[in-house]
């Protein structure tokens, strides 16, 4: 009778962990069809420390934290290592940027490992210097060398990419730089706007698709400013040829737990009021659509 009793004490136990590992199992698969609702292919995970794993490196903008610039990094400071004499261009082509600052490595540092809540923290002698940005040495200089004929009006966006971690009834502001090509000759008028693609591929590969009506209704952004002229860099770099914007992004308090895309293009702007300059107004149609950035948000 004991060994009966043993016996069957042995199969409840087997019995009753195979239930709890179908019950965890549902549970999972509950949980995971919540988080997947909005269906990023890579970025999804079943349990919110995978997502967050996912977002490491830019979880702290969430929260915006006021950085002391002195304190990033190690390295010597980039403005004791530009060195304009010898780049075979006119000393004029800087005339209007104001001089560099003494840490304006350790900013130039922070954004060069992805710490881009720096944005929020400096003042436009640190990102109008064109050596802040790492295409001056490949394409930039080489251009103000040698003029290549044909080289028309652009801008770009750094980062054109950011992924921010936060949750629904949140509000999140982040910072990003709107810049001229390194061979803009007129000024540029654009005003950036949000637009909302049901599905896609992000520039390093990211598969995703979307509820475009529940992104619409539950994630709002803007900007500050709304609108800009950028001024030209060729043959001199106006001061004002690269520009902040800070983006706020507000989620609802209703909104499902996921992942969402939400891109920033670039639309018509018509200042009222142009000065002396000879502003570019049809330069948004140059970006055909192409997003100047891309904000990747995982909600919880």
């Amino acid at each position: 009778m004991s060994k009966s009793k043993r016996l069957f004490d042995g199969e409840y136990l087997i019995r009753f962990g195979f239930i709890c590992l179908i019950a965890l199992g549902l549970i999972g698969l509950a949980w995971t069809y919540r988080f997947k609702s909005n269906q990023i292919v890579p970025l999804n995970g079943s349990n919110v420390e995978l997502v967050k794993g996912k977002f490491s490196e830019l979880s702290g903008i969430s929260q915006m934290r006021e950085m002391n610039i002195t304190m990033m990094g190690q390295r010597i400071s980039y403005s004791n290592g530009v060195d304009r004499g010898a780049y075979n261009i006119n000393f004029a082509t800087f005339s209007n940027l104001p001089p560099i600052p003494a840490d304006w490595g350790k900013a130039k540092y922070a954004y060069d490992v992805g710490d881009y809540h720096v944005f929020s923290s400096i003042p436009a002698e640190y990102y109008t210097q064109p050596e802040f940005f790492d295409d001056w040495e490949t394409i930039g200089m080489k251009y103000q060398q040698h003029a290549v004929t044909g080289c028309k009006n652009g801008f770009f966006a750094n980062p054109n990419m950011q992924k921010i971690y936060t949750v629904h009834g949140a509000t999140v502001d982040t910072y990003a730089i709107f810049r001229a090509s390194f061979c803009a000759a007129r000024a540029q008028s654009f005003a950036p706007i949000v637009y909302v693609p049901s599905g896609g591929v992000t520039y390093d590969g990211i598969q995703f698709s979307q509820d475009v009506n529940v992104v619409k209704n539950d994630i709002k952004v803007t900007f500050s400013p709304s609108n800009f002229v950028l001024g030209k860099t060729y043959p001199d770099f106006d001061s004002d040829w690269a520009q902040k914007v800070k983006i706020t992004i507000d989620v609802a308090d209703n909104t499902p737990r996921g992942i969402y895309m939400v891109s920033v293009v670039a639309g018509e702007y018509k200042p009222l009021f142009t000065g002396s300059k000879d502003i570019d107004i049809d330069a948004y149609k140059s970006k055909e659509g192409t997003p100047l950035i891309n904000l990747i948000l995982a909600v919880d």
